[in-house]
């Protein structure tokens, strides 16, 4: 069976530093994947880029070759996947970096209203944590932002009391309208990271590849460990070929540890499936 491991940006700095001769006390995780049995991937550092916002196609291009040549370099034994990227530079750019860019534009508003006005560093109360939700709900609604996607269940988890969808969302108070955007766009990218990977995860074709997500960010990991259980419901292609999946999440009460009771997560549940 081959690994596919794809790295996070954190785990590409780390291997630029060494390569550098610059101190780099993780580096140790990024060789133990130097195996013939795993194929590394740099995708999703690609993807999100070293400026903390959208990059421009010349700045994907770069960053494509940049990364490439810094994998082949390092990796002696793994195999290197950047054939696809290299080749498909101006393809993915438009379906992941663009994708990105447009959810970046309609999520920060609500991200940004949910850190600025509740104090979500510390877990509400059961009955303050509904009042939370309602106000999120009225201010998604009313600005037609989806609350079904991940980014609604980071949100509403991080309410009901979940610390790794709080070490996502990152709930600082920012000063500038600078900070506020960059803080934003982490955390949709952390977002649409997780989406990905669900997607590739619960709609791969070839059994015998599994898909290893590489990153010293424990917090994102734990909430993608945390929602791992999903289920794909609907599996659509468009006329262009092109697939969309549809999964479920259970409402448990490791997602939600506020709703300790059945009936909570019930009544929950009802709410969240009659959300826009």
């Amino acid at each position: 069976m081959k690994t596919v491991c794809i790295l996070d940006r954190n785990i590409v700095s780390d291997i630029r530093r060494y390569l550098s001769s610059e101190p780099s006390p993780s580096i140790n995780l990024a060789r133990s994947f130097d195996k013939p049995s795993y194929v590394i991937s740099t995708l999703l550092s690609t993807v999100e880029g070293k400026h903390t916002r959208t990059q421009t196609l010349s700045e994907f291009h770069e960053a494509v070759q940049d990364e490439a040549k810094l994998i082949s370099i390092f990796y002696k034994h793994a195999q290197v996947d950047s054939k696809y990227l290299l080749s498909n530079t101006l393809n993915t750019y438009d379906a992941l970096v663009r994708n990105i860019d447009n959810k970046t534009k309609q999520y920060t508003p609500l991200i940004t209203m949910v850190k600025e006005k509740f104090n979500l560093k510390n877990t509400p109360s059961l009955k303050n944590a509904r009042i939370i939700e309602d106000k999120i709900v009225d201010f998604a609604h009313s600005n037609k932002i989806s609350l079904r996607g991940v980014t609604g269940i980071c949100l509403l988890s991080t309410v009901y009391g979940n610390s790794d969808s709080r070490k996502v969302l990152k709930p600082e108070i920012c000063e500038t309208s600078e900070e506020k955007n960059r803080a934003a766009y982490n955390t949709i990218y952390d977002l649409e990271v997780v989406k990905l990977l669900l997607n590739i995860n619960l709609t791969k074709t070839h059994p015998d590849i599994k898909f290893k997500f590489i990153t010293r960010d424990a917090g994102l990991r734990a909430f993608l460990r945390t929602i791992s259980g999903s289920r794909l419901s609907k599996l659509s292609h468009n006329m262009s070929g092109d697939q969309s999946a549809e999964y479920t999440i259970d409402i448990t009460k490791e997602l939600y540890p506020s709703l300790k009771k059945d009936e909570d997560r019930l009544a929950f549940r009802e709410r969240f499936q009659s959300y826009f």
